[in-house]
């Protein structure tokens, strides 16, 4: 009779334990009225609210709760140019969506919200805005480009030919090319087009990645010039590059400058601040 030893059974460890949560956030079309269905028809009670009122001008969120159940709906009251282009369901040329690329996704036209130029006034400041950044009442503000579009802005005029780079820590670049107009352009492989702040005109965008740590128009100029050369090939002149080395609260700034009319809109902010 033979005998054999039996092996414990492998201990398996959860890596990321959740002893709870406070809540689960879900972004719809139109929360006033997600919340307004859920309270009626499920029975939600609604906590709290955070909008344009409360100082957050580009959304609206409903906090819900029924019994241990607590849940978040969150929508935004304006969509800039920006940050839509990246859907790919624009109008070809202009600052609204494209009922037919919609239909073909699925999304009705009713679930998002209007799309506004970057240079366009959205609201007022509240009172509570106010309070928190001590400007002056009636303050206009503007849609808000997207993050990546607004740390473009610390090198200037988008549209002097020059192939932006703004390099993270972590070996990774974003580069951008300026192209006036609004025309459809042929997209080298890998890039991706968006519209700029800047009213009527677009930018060419690639993710690179591999650079070193911490990378440098020097150290990675080997493959920036190979993705150069994927612009040239398709007839784009290229004059140089530059180092984008502000953040997005440049964009902010800028945003801010616009909305208290102190410009009246991109370009006349480029002009200023573009290098001599």
């Amino acid at each position: 009779m033979g005998t054999a030893t039996l092996t414990a059974p492998e201990q398996v460890t959860d890596t990321f334990p959740i002893n709870g949560t406070d809540f689960i956030e879900f972004y719809v079309g139109n929360a006033k009225q997600a919340a307004h269905f859920y309270r009626n028809v499920f029975g939600y009670r609604i906590l709290a609210y955070r909008g344009p009122e409360t100082g957050t001008r580009d959304r609206a969120s409903y906090v819900l709760e029924q019994g241990d159940i607590r849940f978040v709906v969150s929508g935004g009251l304006a969509a800039d140019v920006t940050c839509a282009s990246r859907l790919g369901a624009l109008e070809p040329g202009q600052s609204q969506w494209s009922e037919l690329d919609l239909e073909g996704r699925g999304i009705q036209l009713s679930w998002l919200p209007p799309v506004f130029d970057s240079h366009v006034t959205t609201g007022r400041l509240s009172e509570e805005g106010m309070r928190r950044t001590s400007l002056p009442g009636g303050f206009w503000l503007v849609a808000g480009a997207h993050e990546r579009e607004a740390e473009l802005l610390a090198s200037g005029d988008l549209s002097d030919g020059k192939l932006r780079v703004r390099f993270h820590a972590d070996g990774t670049a974003l580069l951008a090319y300026g192209v006036a107009g609004l025309e459809p352009l042929r997209v080298p492989e890998g890039w991706r087009l968006v519209r700029s702040p800047v009213a009527g005109n677009q930018i060419l965008e690639r993710d690179v990645a591999g650079l070193g740590e911490p990378p440098s128009l020097e150290s990675a100029s080997s493959a920036l010039a190979r993705h150069q050369r994927e612009l040239e090939d398709l007839g784009f002149e290229v004059s140089g590059r530059v180092q984008v080395t502000g953040g997005a609260d440049v964009g902010a700034a800028s945003l801010a400058a616009i909305g208290s009319g102190l410009v009246k809109g991109w370009d006349h902010y480029y002009r200023n601040r573009a290098p001599s």
